[in-house]
């Protein structure tokens, strides 16, 4: 720790930001990695229409009138990888293989969803704090019946001073303590 800051102090919320910035990441990564992806399907799929549109599908019979390139395209939109190999063996593999499903997009979701999770910046809410926080909460309620008196005391006593110590704006714009 010393020698990752430097001899700074850090704070339970940078360190939490920084884990959900590591998640976040990871979040980013994949996203990319996916739209990648299904843009490399969109750009194989066009170009076997293209293919396909100009020359027919091709067979033995017309195999002279393809150029290998032409061949590999279509085998690799088939088979989703690179093919390689002759001419009859690119042939064998795009008649040997059913017509891949239509590919997926990347809309305007994904895209908006990837550059908010680029550019915005980590709130507590996006921490693993806070999501601890809320389990706790949440069995605290489910159990709240089985705490002894003192305890049940001492958690509406911390419940009372929240609500006290928190300041929130009334419906008229006003500030108010006790709400």
């Amino acid at each position: 720790m010393f020698y990752a800051t430097h001899d700074q102090h850090l704070s339970s919320d940078e360190f939490f930001a920084a884990r959900a910035a590591a998640d976040r990441d990871k979040q980013v990564k994949e996203l990319e990695a996916r739209k990648k992806g299904l843009l490399l399907l969109k750009k194989q799929a066009k170009t076997a229409r293209l293919i396909i549109e100009k020359k027919g599908q091709p067979t033995v019979a017309n195999i002279d009138t393809f150029r290998v390139p032409e061949l590999q395209s279509l085998a690799t939109w088939k088979i989703g990888k690179t093919a390689k190999g002759r001419k009859e063996e690119l042939l064998a593999t795009h008649v040997g293989h059913l017509t891949p499903p239509k590919t997926l997009t990347w809309g305007d979701e994904e895209e908006q969803k990837l550059n908010d999770l680029k550019t915005s910046s980590i709130e507590f809410k996006d921490t693993a704090l806070n999501v601890a926080l809320k389990q706790s909460a949440k069995a605290v309620k489910a159990n709240v019946q089985q705490l002894d008196d003192v305890a049940a005391n001492e958690l509406m006593v911390g419940l009372q001073d929240r609500q006290r110590s928190q300041t929130r704006e009334l419906p008229g714009g006003e500030r108010g303590g006790d709400i």
